[in-house]
């Protein structure tokens, strides 16, 4: 019967092997297992190795040779996720293991700690929720990698409210190049490691946990935490708790980037009775009682399903001191105690006869803060304004992922600046009414009110004036023709839109990687000041940025950032087709501006125009060899492809990929 031999490597290096296994190792005729490993063994192991990382590729490699002493290498201890486990599935002979010393157990030595009560969780190639990890065990270690790195760990942590905890990152444990950092969660997630690295997160232990081995919570039907576990991360977190920790529904809710300003604003220490009218789901409610323990919270709603959700808000977060008032405001109010601070969410129209209830215009007789500003406030223009507001990324409403967020918060941030608005119905003699009452409001008060409109709900719009120009070349075309002459560690940063969305097609059919191209969703004109910083931070990079000429227009101050600092590293290529095309088509000043002037009078060192596939060509190898700033306009059609694809991985992803790409290289 042949014969395996399994050798754990410990972290890697050679100095963590047992004397049984050097003398295995030296002994096998053929040695299998991941890249990383084989080439750091001893000196006196056969030459005979093979490539493979799954249990069935190192079955495969043995059974293909004709070794009669095989072994097979892995890290860390072969029992802790080790591809081990699964060799005897596909392995038909004998097994012969031989443990190493795991990076828990040699990490745990170096911090001089003991790690018998450490909860062992692997976010390696696999699914992992460190929250749940970290909440359910006082002590966890991380075996982290490319896609779950540390920082990416701690980030999550820290943003669930376990930012104080103390964390202890390992990066090539028993290499030359090992090094152990401590810290704060928050400080952790912060700094940048390689994936060779693992993480242990140790919190302090709850009230809950006293006299327990590890916390004891339970878990609703959504399989999120509890009890008195959430009032703890609210404790530890600070003012805006994260959307995603309350209860939810249909019912509008004031997010976290406006709720943190306003709460902020509003001043609760010391107060001893608070209004959060037009609750919602209770989100300020519950920050406010959470903030002001002896006070009086009281939530005014008038929807009996958002008194459902702040009944569950409450409930959770274990808000004794927040009472539910059923109702709607300013009525609502008359037997209520005196306020000495109002937070105003929802208003349902009401909001001149709530300021002007006995109540309100007592507190705000007694207050020097006051907060009803907003770019057209009667206390600086009085502007008579009806603005147009697009609703991009209503929630429930399929959009681009850059105008989620937005959707989101549209409604929150008009309310929270006490602008009036109106969300546009479809039926045409509705809107047209609603549209003349709301033009009659702003002359007669001489304030904004906004009109909210809805994706889709006017018809498509033709151009009267489009662009024409007869440039041989397409966008695309002369996208392919820089991609093929790109170095393999350059970096990319290109522009948003349709640049990106062919960018990312284009390495999809000449089978490229996508993990050095940061794809920038949304942020149109930041590309330029995106690639200057990688640049700055990388100068051992060619930095690419790929842009768009309205983009460049938008955001033309960033160039005399880059001409002043000039990176040598930095290759600026402006794709100017006069027009912005992933929106519609419409001119842009591309055509009647000279960008390569510009550039020049910015500080850029050298300044390039061309149109043709033959020019283009000729001054690729010209970039790469001058020193920069350099400054590439490409003049071209426009000619997008109808079938045009959008990239498949999400922004976040391509986030950590390019982040991981910079930190190994």
């Amino acid at each position: 019967m042949r014969k395996l031999t399994v050798v754990g490597m410990g972290p890697g290096s050679q100095s963590c092997l047992t004397l049984e296994a050097l003398e295995a190792l030296r002994k096998a005729d053929l040695i299998v297992g991941a890249g990383r490993l084989l080439e750091t063994l001893p000196e006196g192991c056969s030459k005979n190795r093979k490539i493979a990382v799954s249990a069935q590729a190192v079955c495969d490699a043995v059974y293909g040779s004709d070794s009669s002493l095989p072994c097979v290498v892995c890290t860390g201890d072969t029992g802790c996720y080790s591809l081990c486990t699964g060799l005897g599935k596909y392995w038909d002979g004998e097994l012969s293991i031989l443990p190493g010393i795991g990076s828990m157990s040699y990490l745990a030595a170096k911090l001089q700690l003991p790690w018998q009560d450490w909860k062992v969780v692997s976010a390696h190639g696999r699914a992992c929720d460190p929250v749940e990890a970290v909440t359910e065990n006082p002590e966890v270690f991380f075996l982290t990698g490319p896609d779950n790195t540390a920082q990416e760990l701690c980030r999550q942590l820290m943003q669930a409210g376990f930012g104080g905890c103390r964390a202890y990152v390992g990066e090539k444990l028993s290499y030359p190049e090992e090094r152990i950092v401590s810290g704060t969660v928050r400080e952790i997630a912060e700094k940048i490691f390689e994936p060779l690295a693992v993480l242990v997160v140790k919190r302090e232990k709850t009230a809950d946990d006293i006299g327990n081995d590890t916390v004891s919570v339970k878990k609703d039907s959504e399989n999120s935490v509890t009890g008195s576990c959430w009032r703890e991360r609210a404790k530890t977190h600070g003012p805006g708790l994260l959307d995603d920790w309350f209860v939810r529904g249909e019912v509008p809710m004031t997010k976290q980037e406006v709720r943190a300003a306003a709460l902020a604003k509003l001043g609760a220490a010391g107060a001893k009775v608070l209004y959060d009218v037009g609750a919602g789901t209770g989100s300020v409610s519950v920050e406010l009682s959470l903030m002001a323990g002896q006070a009086d919270v009281y939530a005014i709603e008038c929807e009996e399903k958002a008194v459902e959700l702040i009944g569950k808000n409450r409930e959770r977060f274990g808000c004794g001191n927040l009472h539910v008032v059923f109702g709607k405001a300013p009525q609502a109010l008359d037997s209520l105690p005196a306020p000495d601070a109002v937070f105003i969410g929802g208003t349902k129209g009401n909001l001149p006869e709530i300021l002007g209830y006995d109540k309100t215009v007592e507190l705000l007789k007694e207050s020097d803060d006051i907060y009803l500003k907003f770019g057209a406030d009667e206390k600086v223009y009085g502007l008579p304004l009806l603005l147009l507001i697009g609703w991009r990324g209503e929630p429930g409403v399929h959009d681009e992922p850059q105008h989620v967020k937005q959707g989101e918060v549209t409604l929150d941030l008009l309310e929270a600046m006490q602008i009036p608005y109106t969300v546009l119905v479809q039926e045409e003699k509705q809107a047209l009414e609603q549209v003349y009452r709301m033009i009659k409001e702003v002359k007669e008060k001489n304030c904004p009110h906004a009109i909210v409109i809805r994706k889709g709900l006017f018809d498509e719009y033709k151009l009267r004036n489009k662009v024409c120009h007869d440039y041989p070349l397409s966008r695309e075309e002369a996208l392919k023709l820089i991609v093929q002459y790109l170095g393999k560690k350059d970096v990319v940063v290109s522009t948003t839109g349709k640049l990106s969305r062919e960018l990312f097609e284009l390495r999809e059919t000449l089978q490229q990687e996508h993990e050095r191209d940061f794809l920038t969703v949304g942020s149109m004109g930041y590309s330029s000041s995106i690639a200057l910083g990688i640049a700055l931070e990388k100068p051992e990079k060619t930095v690419w940025c790929l842009d768009g000429d309205g983009a460049f227009i938008m955001h033309m101050g960033a160039i005399t950032n880059i001409g002043a600092l000039a990176p040598k590293n930095y290759r600026h290529i402006i794709f100017n087709n006069g027009a912005h095309e992933s929106v519609g088509g419409q001119p842009t000043l591309g055509f009647q501006i000279d960008m390569p002037a510009i550039g020049q009078a910015c500080g850029y060192r050298h300044i390039y125009s061309v149109v043709t596939r033959e020019e283009i060509e000729r001054i690729l190898p010209r970039l790469q060899q001058c020193e920069g700033p350099v400054l590439l306009e490409l003049r071209v059609k426009i000619n997008s492809r109808a079938d045009l694809g959008r990239p498949t991985t999400t922004p976040l992803e391509n986030k950590k990929h390019f982040i991981a790409f910079l930190s190994n290289e």
